[in-house]
């Protein structure tokens, strides 16, 4: 159904390296339940973790991987203090960009809206592998902030002509790559935040 096929668009996908495992997100129509699996990659078990909402997907996940900072998927991440990084899209306005603390007592935890705007599609997330600040893509830019103050450290104007549609950070820290709607990718050093690449998409006949 499309509840499913909208879900899968846009579902978690990483390695738990700490447990030899693979997770992934799953929707199960018959349930009409989304959540993750997760499948260990040396005795090829797999174990289901269902999720009421996309918020419970989100703490559920970074439960499973001890509340590390770093991405989670394209569209959310684990920052420092036990919260969540989401770009998410909204009925009223397009795109969002929360930070949420984790739930306590089944209470839901406090929501900080950074951002709001008209992007069709949310514009993706990512966290440097250091922990102290992270990055967030919107229509023609990209802005980093402080990962514990969520204060903007760069706004980069020139990040496309085209809306950013997923941004990542090199295992290092030392490179952010920019991935734009016209399929050229973008690659920026993290000292100055100056652009030093720009991969076109290769035109086929």
């Amino acid at each position: 159904g499309m509840g499913a096929l909208a879900f899968q668009m846009d579902a978690p996908l990483l390695f738990d390296e700490a447990r030899d495992a693979l997770i992934f997100g799953e929707f199960r129509a018959s349930s009409n339940s989304m959540g993750f699996s997760t499948l260990d990659l040396r005795t090829g078990e797999r174990a289901w973790t269902a999720a009421e909402d996309r918020a419970a997907l989100h703490e559920r996940l970074a439960d499973r991987i001890g509340w590390r900072a770093g991405s989670l998927y394209h569209h959310a991440a684990v920052l420092p203090g036990r919260r969540i990084l989401e770009a998410t899209s909204s009925r009223y306005r397009a795109q969002r960009v929360v930070v949420r603390e984790a739930r306590r007592n089944s209470a839901p935890g406090a929501e900080i809206e950074l951002s709001a705007s008209a992007a069709e599609i949310p514009g993706g997330v990512a966290v440097h592998p250091d922990g102290t600040r992270f990055v967030s893509g919107d229509t023609q830019h990209l802005i980093v902030r402080d990962a514990r103050t969520l204060e903007i450290v760069e706004r980069l104007d020139d990040a496309g002509t085209n809306r950013v549609y997923g941004v990542a950070y090199s295992p290092d820290g030392e490179r952010l790559a920019i991935g734009t709607g016209d399929g050229t990718v973008l690659i920026y050093e993290t000292r100055y935040h100056k652009r030093i690449a720009e991969i076109r998409p290769v035109q086929f006949d």
